[in-house]
């Protein structure tokens, strides 16, 4: 005896929860209400780097005529425009329209990732209508075994070029022309990803960073901007080889699902097959209340970076060891006027390592803090420790001899102000300088 099927009107395909539009209209919707208060967000971190100091965002002609980056003077920026073209275009164009108006950045960054969400809910329309998943059961139990193939052989020819088009971004960027142990060298270069530890050590450190990634795509909770990962020398040790087991779990579920998916090749795939009535409205109910959640989520996250010394504050509690965001921090405490609790957060960020890549923009910020408090002796001494460690950074020598000027001590400030101009002779405030303390620039 059959079971009768019960009369369920929300899930027939004539119910708005089934139209296209509907869908269309509800991830917009989602989409602007759970990022609503990110449009005042002030810049933050790279955003000076690449959107408020870089020269493509107010200057059109670079994306009119594209062979003017080549006569930049700055490798970075070539590099950086070459490969983000698109995104700086779109910084240029918001420049154009309202300057650096932040609501005008947000609602275009918006844009883009809800055009984003709506051309992946057409590809997975678009898969589901594949022979893959439309395949009747007599279909293919009246054929021989040898026509099994065919639903794997089209989707095969079908994927190929789309998945060709995927060596298009890494050939284009290391340069097919270029000979082959120079392509090697480039593979290499790519491979360490611009940092100094060994190529095992990064990998084994990689194992952890990739888990923590998967682990925030599935459970977003204790995000933060700037991870600490220390790094890690051996495989053995408990958080390497436990990352490595579970990335390793991972890929071997892929592989058996996908061996799996072929030999359940004679069922009807289409996901509705398997639902009944009230497991699709389980289902549709347990999704909106996983958007609803994650929505809440992302409402509160945004609302933390709305405020520069909050964000910022969230970031060290979480990674306690990584100086950038002390750094950064302090920087928020300076732009609020919070002096004292700015020369702290530099200090801090010194104490915990005072020779990382970071350092040199560490000690400048906080010789600024100390000069801006009055401290001008100590902002002396920090000065003096910058040009030890890197005696060609023009800035300091000219920032030194501001502060000797200002001392009276006008001999010692001549000096850096020449060592300045001798570092850069376009430096014409330390030309200036020189002659109105009765001094050669020669």
């Amino acid at each position: 005896m059959s079971l009768a099927q019960p009369n369920l009107p929300y899930l027939t395909k004539t119910n708005i929860l089934h139209k296209m539009p509907f869908h269309i209209v509800l991830i917009i919707i989602t989409g602007v209400i759970a990022y609503s208060n990110t449009f005042r967000v002030p810049f933050y971190f790279d955003d000076y780097q690449y959107i408020i100091d870089s020269p493509f965002t107010k200057n059109l002609e670079y994306f009119t005529e594209p062979s003017k980056a080549l006569s930049l003077t700055d490798s970075l920026a070539r590099y950086t425009f070459k490969t983000r073209t698109v995104g700086f275009l779109t910084f240029a164009i918001n420049y154009k329209l309202h300057g650096f108006d932040v609501a005008g950045y947000h609602i275009t960054n918006l844009s883009i990732h809800i055009i984003n969400v709506l051309l992946v809910y057409w590809l997975v329309l678009l898969t589901f209508k594949t022979p893959f998943f439309n395949l009747h059961p007599s279909s293919l139990n009246l054929h021989p075994s040898p026509s099994r193939l065919t639903p794997y052989t089209l989707r095969f020819l079908y994927l190929t070029p789309f998945l060709l088009t995927l060596l298009i971004i890494p050939l284009s960027l290391i340069g097919i022309d270029k000979p082959a142990d120079s392509l090697i060298g480039d593979i290499t270069e790519a491979a360490r990803a611009k940092t100094n530890i060994s190529r095992w050590d990064y990998l084994f450190t990689e194992f952890t960073v990739v888990v923590t990634y998967l682990r925030l795509l599935f459970l977003p909770v204790n995000q933060n901007l700037d991870h600490y990962y220390p790094v890690y020398n051996s495989f053995l040790n408990p958080n390497v080889y436990l990352s490595f087991l579970i990335l390793l779990a991972i890929f071997g579920l892929a592989v058996y699902l996908f061996y799996y998916s072929k030999k359940s090749s004679s069922f009807n795939l289409h996901p509705s097959t398997f639902l009944t009535p009230y497991a699709s409205c389980l289902t549709l109910l347990t999704l909106a209340a996983l958007v609803i959640a994650l929505s809440i989520a992302s409402y509160q996250r945004n609302s933390l970076w709305q405020d520069k010394t909050a964000f910022w504050g969230d970031v060290v509690k979480k990674s306690p060891k990584k100086i950038r965001g002390y750094n950064e921090l302090g920087l928020a405490y300076m732009e609020n006027g919070k002096l004292p609790e700015a020369v702290s957060c530099f200090q801090r960020a010194l104490t915990i390592d005072a020779y990382s890549e970071y350092s040199l923009d560490i000690y400048l910020n906080l010789a600024n803090a100390l000069d801006e408090l009055g401290y001008t002796d100590d902002a002396i001494i920090t000065y003096k420790k910058i040009i030890a460690l890197n005696y060609g950074f023009e800035t300091a020598h000219y920032n030194l001899g501001m502060l000797y000027y200002k001392k009276n001590m006008f001999e010692e400030a001549a000096e850096e102000f020449k060592t300045a101009l001798s570092l850069n002779p376009l430096n014409s405030d330390a030309r200036r300088n020189l002659e109105l303390l009765g001094f050669s620039a020669e």
